[in-house]
């Protein structure tokens, strides 16, 4: 009996373990995978959201799967109004990351490399949980700026095209996705350009593959400016054409004044009285009838002796 005590054991908690896993198995509501080949890498980016229940007990541990080769992982949760924050811990592993969600919602972001044959571009998804059970899965594949044919497996159900991201997007059906399925998606495409989709959307002067078929995004409009904004700029421009107008004026007053200075005839300085002394003559030298004065013993001019009268 003591022998077969420890194999009882062990049968009750082999038993145990199953029903330790069904109590503890994460249900998602839905769970959206959009795949943007060449969108801004040369690279397949992946970008999943996942909604859980109303009555789900927050924090949520969960154990997301993630494909092999995967790399630059964001993992974030959505707030009530939209905002992704990337706060919490998260534990990775080779094909999955362990994290405890805060939020009814979060946000998975990376990037998976892709088969490159010239102008030939294939790539492959696989989901494969053994721990999440979704409600509803749905995945949508975006087609790249540049690429001319694109082929789904399985095929799309329809497509929209994306006011974020002026691309278009193919929708694969929707469907429950249990704990342990697995769930594939292949596409193939060809490219006319090197460029990748960001690029193409910001040179408008770039053409997309169907010429017109994903225009760029159009710039926001400038914003309106306020009333004060409009007050000030009025008496700017007021002020500013006060002050052109009184230049203006300055200049044709100066213009005017130095043409009238120039019209006037150049005025002759007048002749100012000599200041010197007039000697008044009282004879002539006999010799050179030049004038003497008086007292004079000598001629001012040849020199000669003045006679005495």
């Amino acid at each position: 009996m003591k022998r077969l005590l420890p194999l009882f054991l062990l049968f009750a908690l082999l038993l145990t373990i199953p029903a330790y896993a069904q109590e503890n198995n994460v249900n998602l509501a839905h769970v959206e995978v959009a795949l943007w080949p060449d969108f801004d890498d040369p690279s397949m980016l992946v970008l999943v959201t996942g909604t859980m229940p109303e009555d789900a007990e927050l924090p949520a541990d969960i154990i997301f799967p993630l494909p092999d080769g995967y790399n630059r992982l964001v993992v974030a949760r959505v707030t009530d109004d939209g905002n992704m924050i990337d706060d919490m811990e998260t534990l990775e592993t080779a094909n999955s990351v362990t994290f405890s969600s805060s939020e009814p919602r979060f946000r998975i972001e990376y990037y998976v490399p892709y088969t490159a044959d010239d102008d030939q571009r294939q790539f492959d998804f696989t989901w494969e949980s053994p721990d999440l059970d979704v409600d509803t899965f749905q995945v949508t594949v975006q087609r790249p700026a540049a690429a001319t044919e694109l082929t789904l497996e399985p095929a799309s159900v329809g497509e929209v095209f994306s006011d974020r991201t002026g691309l278009t997007e193919y929708l694969l059906g929707e469907l429950p996705m249990p704990a342990g399925t697995t769930y594939e998606v292949t596409a193939d495409y060809t490219v006319n350009s090197r460029l990748l989709s960001v690029d193409i959307l910001n040179d408008s002067n770039l053409p997309t593959a169907d010429g017109d078929d994903a225009p760029a995004p159009a710039p926001a409009p400038a914003p309106a400016p306020s009333p004060a904004a409009e007050d000030n700029s009025t008496l700017i421009m007021i002020f500013g054409t006060i002050g052109l107008l009184l230049i203006a004026t300055a200049v044709g007053w100066y213009i005017y004044i130095s043409s009238q200075q120039n019209s006037k005839p150049p005025q002759r300085p007048k002749p100012t009285p000599s200041k010197k002394k007039r000697v008044k003559a009282v004879g002539f030298c006999h010799e050179c009838g030049s004038s003497l004065t008086a007292g004079a013993k000598f001629c001012a001019s040849c020199g000669t002796a003045v006679k005495k009268k």
